[in-house]
């Protein structure tokens, strides 16, 4: 990951100071201050009218894309949850805390797959959970064991405040395998 994102930072980053020193160029030579060496006008049309254009744009919009979302996960890894302890401070990080919940979460009988979110607050940890749940699972319990059991774990093996912990079903697929019915 990180070889491509210094490739396609280094191609942009040529790119962009290319372009930069043209405009520059353009500028001064529109002041009468340096000679342009080309037309750019003429330029612009000879290079617009290539069959690469389409590829170019569209390989150029993909590398910027791609950067976007190198970067974002980057950004979202580098997110941490900081507490004291006696020995020092702690840190972990909000991917590592969203895994052990998806994880603990995963246990239940009557869940597909979930998905939790959570997000820092002046009172602890909010968590959201949105879960995918088989038919026949009953609901309201599931929630609540899952809430509580999601909290306990989070506070007791992580030792972060759990300020709330709040679910929403997704989906409730078909042919699944829950050991919960409706009752």
């Amino acid at each position: 990951m990180n070889l491509a994102r210094s490739i396609i930072l280094v191609v942009f980053t040529v790119c962009a100071l290319f372009l930069g020193v043209i405009l520059i160029w353009d500028f001064l030579a529109e002041a009468g201050l340096v000679a342009m060496p080309f037309d750019i006008v003429e330029t612009v049309r000879t290079v617009s009218s290539s069959p690469w254009n389409g590829r170019i744009g569209l390989a150029l919009v993909a590398a910027a894309a791609a950067l976007i979302v190198l970067r974002t996960r980057e950004l979202r890894r580098e997110q941490c949850i900081a507490f004291d302890n006696p020995g020092g401070e702690v840190a972990i990080s909000m991917d590592a805390v969203e895994d052990f919940i998806r994880r603990a979460g995963g246990e239940f009988a009557g869940v597909k797959g979930l998905v939790p979110r959570i997000h820092a607050g002046a009172e602890g940890i909010g968590i959201h959970v949105r879960m995918d749940i088989w038919e026949g699972t009953n609901i309201p319990r599931l929630s609540e064991e899952m809430q509580n059991a999601i909290k306990n774990r989070v506070q007791d093996s992580l030792g972060i405040n759990v300020a709330s912990v709040s679910v929403s079903v997704g989906k409730i697929v078909s042919g699944g395998g829950a050991d919960e019915t409706e009752e």
